[in-house]
């Protein structure tokens, strides 16, 4: 690989510019509902934004190398307990990221957002509802809806995973990014399956950009006394060229995806009992 072609890959890299127009001016926030979303039964939950506290975001901060949690040891996470960064993020020393963020949802189960992961994908207005005026648009392509849901059901059911094309911002007045999120089967990420789906969840997902996997992301859910609690868990640039992991991964870059992470769940955790009793469990 040439270098010029190593500084535009890098471009690509988490997070950065993606820059889709004709969706919407990246520049110009919120991204709106439509004439015709702004009836849909859903939109009144764009409309109320519930964000972190200043105290939560002040947990996001940069740690050491030895605090985060090398992919290859995803499995610790299963373990009781909690590990050294629960909320931060930080660089290894080969360059690649690493983004950890905790987050509550009272009141919530891990079937609800297993149904979750796979129900937002058939409209985009659950997508724009769950962070609202960064989500754009996110649908499962060439896939039919199913009659009920459960994204992990499907990846245990089909090893080639399943696909949503996703545009968004990580933060307000960036570009909006083209991405690809394919939910996999843990088992692919090194995870025993013996150990999910009664007490704890994990879901697994490679992240692209065009024909590049930028993150691999998990999100670990287990139960706790008023509901579950989501620890989510990002690796950044493992299968990317290390000069790209060198330009492209920078600190900001990190903050960026921590700080989308602890928004948007907190989002979804404020209105996830309510949607899934009146789609889920009347349906």
């Amino acid at each position: 690989m040439s270098l010029k072609s190593i500084i535009v890959v890098s471009f690509l890299l988490v997070l950065a510019a993606c820059n889709v127009g004709e969706i919407a001016d990246p520049k110009e926030y919120p991204i709106t509902l439509s004439e015709t979303e702004k009836t849909h039964p859903l939109a009144k939950y764009y409309y109320s934004v519930e964000e972190p506290s200043n105290e939560q975001y002040e947990t996001l901060v940069y740690r050491e190398p030895e605090d985060g949690l090398p992919f290859d040891e995803a499995g610790k996470m299963l373990e009781e307990g909690y590990l050294t960064m629960e909320n931060g993020y930080t660089r290894f020393k080969d360059g690649s990221g690493y983004v950890a963020v905790n987050i509550q949802f009272p009141e919530a189960t891990g079937e609800m957002l297993d149904w979750w992961f796979d129900w937002h994908g058939y409209d985009s207005m659950r997508y724009k509802i769950w962070y609202p005026g960064l989500h754009a648009f996110s649908l499962y392509e060439n896939y039919e809806e199913p009659e009920t849901f459960s994204i992990s059901k499907y990846v245990l059911e089909n090893p080639e995973g399943k696909t949503t094309h996703t545009i968004e911002a990580m933060m307000k007045g960036e570009d909006l990014q083209d991405l690809q999120i394919t939910f996999v089967n843990p088992e692919q990420f090194g995870l025993d399956n013996s150990k999910l789906g009664t007490n704890q969840w994990a879901i697994c997902a490679n992240v692209k950009s065009g024909n590049l996997t930028i993150v691999q992301m998990v999100h670990f859910v287990r139960k706790t006394e008023n509901g579950v609690e989501m620890r989510s868990r990002f690796w950044v640039g493992n299968d990317v060229h290390w000069i790209v992991r060198k330009i492209g991964i920078s600190e900001d870059k990190l903050y960026g995806l921590a700080h989308h992470c602890l928004t948007e769940y907190t989002q979804l955790a404020s209105f996830l009992p309510q949607v899934y009793s009146t789609y889920a469990l009347n349906n």
